[in-house]
């Protein structure tokens, strides 16, 4: 299921309205009193509308108005709107095929290095419009990061700060950028089709690197439950 398919047309419900004002009344930092005497409506109104009872065309518009909507039929017009029964079953269907994977905001590479030391497998994700330069240092850092993984049993402690610096200097790149690494660890168990039936499940551990803009980089991720292998 699709957010699209989620979204119908239809106009808000006095509940949906009164949720609606309660939190434009809230972001303006404004009393009930004060969105009365806005709106030019009673303040048993404004506790009317805000406790889902229906309410008059007139009163939505002087609403409207009082928030600054040049369309002063916004509160009264068809929107898109979610289906409460179909958001329940996509909320369902996340929590039945995918898995929240917390997300850390990298800020030095010996953090990373260390994260990425012994993982089967990686994942990238890129959240935004990241610029050119960003996206090819990100990159260059996954594409180092798994090089380094797959012979890391060969690198000195030496080398080992040899490669922080070269990681460093990437992330950095990408900071200069007005971008920010995360990064997140999952482990689970999982089996292979040619495993025997009384094999015990190998622990595969994958590491999820997002690159985002400084201010959109997530808590978290949610991620398949099922791991796929080409």
């Amino acid at each position: 299921m699709t957010i699209e398919e989620i979204l119908e047309i239809r106009q808000l419900t006095p509940a949906e309205l009164a949720e609606f004002i309660k939190m434009l009344r809230d972001a303006n930092k404004w009393s009930q009193a004060t969105l009365a005497e806005i709106a030019r409506l009673t303040e048993r109104t404004i506790q009317r509308v805000e406790n889902g009872e229906p309410s008059s065309l007139d009163t939505k518009r002087a609403l409207a108005r009082a928030f600054g909507y040049e369309d002063l039929d916004v509160f009264d017009k068809p929107q898109h709107l979610p289906n409460v029964e179909k958001l329940k079953a996509y909320a369902a269907e996340l929590e039945r095929t995918t898995v929240v994977v917390p997300i850390t905001r990298i800020g030095d590479a010996r953090t990373l290095r260390t994260m990425t030391e012994g993982v089967e497998s990686s994942a990238t994700e890129e959240i935004g419009e990241i610029s050119d330069g960003g996206r090819e240092a990100f990159a260059s850092m996954v594409d180092y990061l798994r090089d380094y993984n797959d012979i890391r049993d060969s690198y000195s402690m030496s080398q080992r700060l040899e490669v922080d610096r070269d990681i460093d200097a990437l992330l950095k790149s990408i900071s200069d950028e007005g971008a920010i690494v995360g990064a997140g660890l999952r482990r689970a168990s999982v089996r292979f089709k040619s495993d025997a039936p009384n094999c015990e499940p190998m622990v595969w551990a994958n590491i999820y690197l997002v690159l985002a803009l400084n201010d959109a980089l997530p808590s978290n991720i949610r991620v398949p439950k099922a791991f796929k292998f080409a």
